[in-house]
């Protein structure tokens, strides 16, 4: 049993008796690097950890501080003592602990924060001196994938969160690798309670910026293989593209039209462009002290693998970087190719 959590079935804690009658309502997510066991036989322990994991461990602080810029204040472990980032390994999981007996358009405004959230890290992610350097080597870059469930969790200690719910939220996760999208996972009752949110207040929802442009996918049973030992199996869907108007279209049209980006994506930017976005642990920059997106034509590197990409949701993520660094004015085409994909009928 790991200091993130355990299935209900695990009866103790540090030689205590877990009471779960003492639980409380929790949403929880996995953040997971996709490619991992690649990577570890391409490179050495150290450099794995130097490279890799600490690429993306800045990639989430800088996250994190887009976040508190943002003011989200439901992942904002500054502001609020009920939300707890976990860090081990090559993953990152994350719990948002609510009141007994929270309203559950609350509940649909936290998981929005951490959809949004996970959308900035993967853009960071995408950005990240990892994933420049990958590009500047002609490799198409790597992404992460994400695991979101609502239950509740017992706070044993601060450090050390048990419960059935933690075990459903990693099973979700695991099935990012079956996606044919964002590879962002979530049950039923999370998809059920952010589109309550989204009904009760749609004002709000246009100050999350790019969450407009996607939407919770439909239902199916979640593969058995994956959920071994959960019974009921329980529904599952993945966040995709909105190819509605007024959604991913109508996003990005307005991205490239626009000389300065929205607030949401000029935070992200200003991490990715600026001086403090380096690392000086990361063993490349060292050699550098530029960044590469301003050292390489990154904009041409980017068209390059997004008209390559059959991947919708890779496709929009590049416009979205290209945007949040100022580069979407000069990309119209781009931006026109991509509009072009969402607005096809989704043939699945």
């Amino acid at each position: 049993m790991d200091n993130h959590g355990s299935s209900e079935g695990s009866a103790a804690a540090n030689g205590h008796l877990v009471n779960h009658d003492l639980s409380l309502p929790c949403v929880i997510c996995f953040v997971d690097l996709i490619g991992s066991s690649a990577v570890s036989n391409e490179l050495s322990p150290s450099n794995y950890w130097q490279d890799y994991v600490s690429s993306f461990y800045l990639a989430i602080e800088r996250a994190k501080e887009a976040a508190h810029d943002a003011k989200l204040k439901y992942v904002d472990e500054k502001e609020n003592e009920n939300v707890k980032w976990d860090y081990r390994g090559d993953e990152l999981v994350g719990f948002v602990f609510l009141e007994s007996e929270p309203d559950p358009v609350c509940v649909g405004e936290v998981i929005a924060h951490i959809v949004r959230f996970i959308y900035g890290l993967r853009l960071f992610w995408l950005g990240s001196l990892y994933n420049q350097e990958r590009l500047k080597h002609h490799q198409v870059p790597r992404s992460v994938a994400a695991g979101i469930h609502y239950g509740r969790v017992v706070r044993v200690e601060a450090s050390r969160n048990v419960g059935y719910a933690i075990n459903l939220a990693k099973r979700v996760e695991g099935m990012s690798r079956l996606g044919a999208s964002s590879g962002i996972f979530a049950t039923g009752e999370v998809k059920h309670l952010y589109e309550l949110w989204v009904k009760d207040s749609k004002q709000r929802r246009k100050s999350l910026g790019f969450l407009k442009g996607i939407r919770f996918g439909e239902l199916r049973v979640g593969p058995a293989d994956k959920f071994k030992g959960i019974d009921p199996v329980p529904y599952v869907c993945e966040i995709e593209p909105d190819r509605k108007q007024s959604g991913a279209p109508d996003l990005l049209q307005d991205l490239y039209k626009r000389r300065v980006p929205p607030k949401n994506l000029q935070i992200i930017g200003k991490y990715l462009t600026e001086k403090s976005y380096n690392d000086e642990k990361v063993r490349w920059w060292k050699e550098r002290r530029e960044l590469l997106v301003k050292e390489i034509d990154i904009v041409k590197l980017m068209e390059r693998y997004v008209r390559q990409s059959s991947n919708l949701w890779f496709q929009i993520d590049a416009c979205l970087l290209l945007a949040a660094i100022g580069k979407a004015e000069k990309t119209k085409s781009l931006f026109d190719f991509v509009i072009k994909n969402v607005k096809k009928p989704n043939r699945d």
